[in-house]
């Protein structure tokens, strides 16, 4: 597997979490195109570079681990001759598989990763003081008011939907990137009108007031 496709998969996994992981309204969808970039959607709208590489040989040992003790691995879609309606019934029930697999994958991975940095127990719980440590070692901002963010909203965050491990984890890496779109440094910000929505419609569902 290569460092590239493992990249790909933390970016996605981080896609579902946002999709399938709060009961609060979801964050703003950046859907629209912005007229001077196509690729905007794509864009982060916070220019910081994140280390991801110090994820990706523990991701793929993690997937190593985990895709077989919890039978994470995607379904095969078959063709075969069928109906329209036949079609169609089988499609919805394939894509659902599907997104079970990667819902429990995003928890499954980041509970993983955690635990490999001594950063969540045995039975998922979040370790604060070495989970920060850790997030340190691959989110480049030093300003406190992120920080603060970090330990006073996403310290806390739990969850007790059916996931196969704890989403607890999952939840807390996704609010650490969340704060890091909030709490982006101003030279670092992409100022584009998606990118503003996104921070005010962060602000306004983790009731921030700064």
């Amino acid at each position: 597997m290569t460092t590239a496709y493992v990249a790909l998969l933390i970016l996605l996994c981080g896609v579902l979490q946002s999709a399938f992981t709060y009961t609060k309204p979801r964050t703003l969808l950046r859907i629209r195109r912005e007229e001077e970039n196509p690729n905007a959607f794509y864009m982060p709208c916070c220019k910081i570079k994140m280390n991801v590489s110090v994820e990706n040989d523990i991701t793929r040992q993690c997937q190593q681990d985990l895709d077989d003790k919890y039978g994470l691995k995607l379904p095969v879609y078959k063709v075969s001759d069928r109906t329209e309606q036949q079609e169609e019934k089988y499609d919805n029930a394939f894509y659902e598989q599907e997104s079970v697999v990667f819902r429990n994958r995003s928890a499954c991975y980041a509970q993983c990763i955690l635990q490999k940095h001594n950063a969540a127990d045995a039975d998922g719980n979040v370790i604060p003081e070495k989970a920060v440590e850790f997030l340190k070692s691959i989110i480049p901002l030093t300003n406190a008011d992120y920080w603060g963010a970090v330990n006073d909203i996403c310290v806390p965050v739990s969850d007790d939907r059916p996931f196969v491990c704890k989403a607890n984890s999952m939840l807390f890496k996704d609010c650490a990137h969340y704060m890091s779109d909030v709490y982006c440094p101003k030279d670092l910000q992409r100022k584009t009108t998606t990118c503003d929505d996104y921070r005010v419609d962060l602000k306004r569902r983790f009731n921030i007031k700064n």
